[in-house]
């Protein structure tokens, strides 16, 4: 369902006139229960998949949005879910048949995928970032690829001073302790094709991770995963091994995606307990379905020929499994920060990038 255009969504940009109803009374009445933050979350979430018009205010004590409450409401003490009078019928059928469907043996209901935190601005914004820096360098640099031979030689020429003090060279990294190339390298590309490939492909990867579970925990996970991924590809590859590139930290959200699908789906294993499948049958298809179509792509985008280096982008793959779950938890139990702090706390992740950058110049 397009939910750009349902009922509801259209509703929560424009509000209503009059006539609407607090049903979270109704619905604590009839399930016998107390409704929290996440509960009335989760049937808001009901309500929009059912394209019925809603209003939820979840910190009833002050304005959580610019749009207020709906005219006419009353001010709830707790959580409240407005509907409009003529829908409330019909609010309170699809939350219960819903209730009803999912509860299962254990009596509770799996929570619905979060809706959309951040948007494509974000991305195209790191995108951009990374090809106004890829420009930066090269034109400051004689023309010719960058050799092995050439990092051992000293600066020659600005983006040649650039690359060697921010290539993951694992001699350095290791014997000397230059962790923060292991950031650095995450931002240079050997040529415009290198850049064009990893922001085709980080470009998806990155918006749907930072769509799942919102701007700080899917950036900071996407940089853990690069530069986790780098430094144990050096101590793999060994003290001879040089590289650089996006690509760690694209094949780690890949990864960073496959832990949120496992995440999202074991709670729902662990909520949901129905009569009609067993429990390994849920298992396969709820957890070990999303690792498997992660070690799928991870196979179509770093199994190429060429000069690719295939321990980095294995290694990055595999550390963001591990976030990923972390933040598909986080995010599906509703341990998530607001909008604004959301963004500053992802905006950390650009400082670490820069402060990565001073250290290597010091």
């Amino acid at each position: 369902m397009d939910r750009r255009h349902s009922p509801a969504r259209l509703l929560r940009t424009a509000p209503p006139d009059a006539g609407w109803l607090d049903i979270v009374p109704e619905l604590e009445e009839r399930f016998g229960m107390s409704a929290n933050r996440r509960i009335v979350r989760l049937w808001t979430l009901v309500l929009d998949s059912r394209s019925v018009p809603n209003h939820p205010e979840l910190y009833p004590s002050r304005r959580t949005s610019w749009l207020g409450r709906p005219e006419g409401a009353a001010q709830a003490t707790g959580p409240a879910l407005y509907v409009p009078e003529r829908h409330v019928e019909r609010a309170l059928d699809e939350i219960e048949q819903y209730v009803v469907e999912n509860a299962g043996n254990r009596g509770r209901a799996p929570m619905p995928a979060p809706p959309a935190r951040a948007g494509l601005g974000q991305t195209f914004l790191v995108l951009a970032l990374l090809a106004c820096f890829h420009a930066l360098v090269t034109r400051t640099s004689s023309p010719g690829p960058l050799t092995l031979d050439q990092l051992g030689q000293g600066a020659q020429g600005f983006a040649l001073a650039w690359r060697e003090a921010g290539v993951a060279d694992c001699m350095r990294i290791q014997v000397m302790g230059e962790w923060w190339r292991a950031v650095t390298a995450l931002t240079l590309h050997a040529d415009a094709g290198h850049l064009l490939t990893n922001a085709l492909f980080g470009g998806v990867f990155f918006y749907l991770v930072t769509r799942r579970v919102g701007a700080a925990l899917g950036w900071w996970s996407i940089l853990f995963t690069g530069v986790v991924g780098n430094l144990i590809n050096c101590r793999v590859s060994g003290y001879d091994h040089v590289s650089l590139g996006a690509s760690t930290a694209v094949l780690g959200a890949v990864g960073v995606l496959a832990g949120i699908g496992a995440a999202e789906a074991g709670i729902g294993v662990l909520l949901v307990s129905g009569p009609h499948e067993s429990f390994w049958k849920r298992a396969w298809r709820g957890v070990l379905l999303p690792l498997a179509m992660g070690v799928a792509l991870l196979a179509f985008l770093g199994a190429g020929e060429g000069n690719i280096d295939l321990g980095a982008h294995f290694f990055g793959f595999v550390c963001g499994i591990v976030p990923g779950m972390i933040a598909g938890w986080l995010s599906q139990t509703g341990r998530v920060l607001p909008g604004l702090w959301d963004r500053l706390v992802a905006l950390g992740a650009l400082l670490v990038v820069v402060w990565s950058w001073v250290l290597a110049f010091l």
